[in-house]
């Protein structure tokens, strides 16, 4: 590990500095300051430093601000258990310097340190978030299985996770959307604390950067609940200009998935969530998911887009871009199927001795499907959607000449889902059971 100088954030009455074997890393009086954020200035670099906050002021979240042209490489939080790594913000455009990721922390806390490699030398703000107490909101309800593939996923209101925070700004501007483009927040995979981290986000758009209100149309938690995001006032969540897209938002709609995938992909259900939603906006819209659409960042920015199409940034990571290509396609089936193009029929539930299943590998559980018809073989696509809309990942390898072997996550949860098979270009389905 590097060497490094060590801020101290602790809740004391009065604000000091405390330097050792060095020049001091003098930490000054607030810049900004208000219930929801302080921004402090700090300069000098010695071994030490201690920035004090009032006893009754915990923060949820840390964001920096370095010079253009200086890294934030080396640098992390740690409250001795926890370690957070501060790294560049994808969305981080701004005159006044270099962004950091906003780190939500897993609990309000009065007691992080902050390490800084001794090689860095100039200057940083440090920027502490203040989003309260986060309400209890209660996951979107389950749907039936039956309902439409185009439908818009259930959701949780601005009025319930925004509870007790400051409403946005007034006024709000709306464009029709070409383009749906997928972010991620860059921030923790592990806090399970979802709508603080959406809260985070909020008063970190508002209150630090300025904005209106939260710069995305919607968000979406690792464990799939959406969160509409930027408050539409009277108009539409879908059509309300937003403020993630590198100053370019007209025609856009952003969605952010909260984490960071650049290194890791996104869970199953949040993507789920994703491909319904972007194909209830695309059968709304009339919209192409494998067409393209002109923007003046990208004259053939897809439909389906990441942030990175359009802009000079890693975001969405590469692990959710990866993703994309195949996402469009689920949607343009979904599509299909919504409009009529491909008919569905209905097959009577196989009966239970033509469905066997039991774990091959760690990884996988193998389902067996026993053709019904001879057609069956000829298969062209497989796939599983839970009650609530999502698509599972699904391997299809045929077995013998009338039975195929269907392999899902091995976490996938027991429960009634429904089997998606197109053959011949018709859409069939049907009821499964997975014990």
């Amino acid at each position: 590990m590097l060497p490094a100088h060590t801020l101290r954030i602790s809740a004391l009455l009065t604000l000091v500095s405390v330097c050792s074997l060095g020049q001091d890393f003098v930490a000054k009086e607030p810049l900004a300051t208000n219930p929801w954020t302080r921004t402090y200035s700090l300069q000098g670099m010695g071994k030490k430093a201690q920035v004090d906050l009032p006893q009754d002021w915990q923060y949820t979240a840390v964001a920096m601000r370095i010079p253009h042209g200086a890294s934030f490489e080396g640098m992390y939080l740690t409250d001795g258990t926890d370690e957070l790594i501060i790294e560049a913000n994808p969305h981080g455009e701004d005159p006044r310097g270099q962004l950091s990721n906003l780190e939500s922390l897993p609990h309000p806390s009065q007691s992080y340190q902050l390490h800084i490699p001794t090689s860095y030398a100039g200057s940083l703000e440090l920027i502490l978030v203040n989003s309260g107490t986060a309400p209890k909101v209660q996951s979107p309800q389950q749907k039936g299985e039956d309902e439409s593939y185009c439908e818009f996923p259930p959701a949780i209101s601005q009025s319930e996770w925004r509870a007790g925070l400051p409403a946005p700004s007034p006024g709000r501007s709306f464009s029709n959307v070409g383009n749906l483009i997928v972010h991620h927040s860059a921030g923790s995979n592990t806090n399970t604390n979802f709508t603080q981290v959406v809260r985070d986000i909020y008063v970190f758009h508002t209150q630090t950067r300025g904005w209106s209100d939260v710069g995305y149309n919607y968000l979406i938690s690792q464990n799939g609940d959406l969160y509409l995001g930027r408050d539409p006032e009277n108009g539409d969540q879908d059509r309300v200009i937003g403020a993630h897209f590198c100053g370019g938002n007209t025609g856009t709609m952003g969605v952010c998935l909260l984490g960071d995938y650049t290194n890791l992909s996104p869970t199953d259900t949040m993507l789920g969530t994703l491909e319904r939603l972007l194909a209830w906006k695309a059968y709304k819209d009339e919209m192409d998911p494998m067409g393209t659409n002109s923007h003046r960042f990208n004259s053939n920015l897809g439909v389906i887009a990441g942030h990175r199409d359009g802009c000079a940034t890693e975001c969405p990571g590469q692990h959710t871009y990866d993703q994309l290509e195949s996402m469009r396609e689920r949607i343009t089936q979904r599509i299909g199927i919504c409009s009529g193009d491909i008919p569905i029929v209905e097959e009577p539930s196989l009966p239970v001795d033509s469905i066997s299943i039991y774990r091959l590998t760690s990884t996988y559980r193998p389902l067996r499907i026993y053709a019904v018809e001879p057609a069956l073989v000829d298969t062209e696509e497989f796939y599983l959607i839970d009650v609530q809309g999502r698509s599972i990942p699904i391997l299809a390898e045929p077995w013998t000449s009338n039975v195929w072997e269907l392999r899902v996550p091995a976490d996938v949860v027991p429960g009634i889902y429904v089997l998606h098979l197109v053959v011949n270009h018709e859409a069939r389905r049907q009821r499964v059971r997975i014990f």
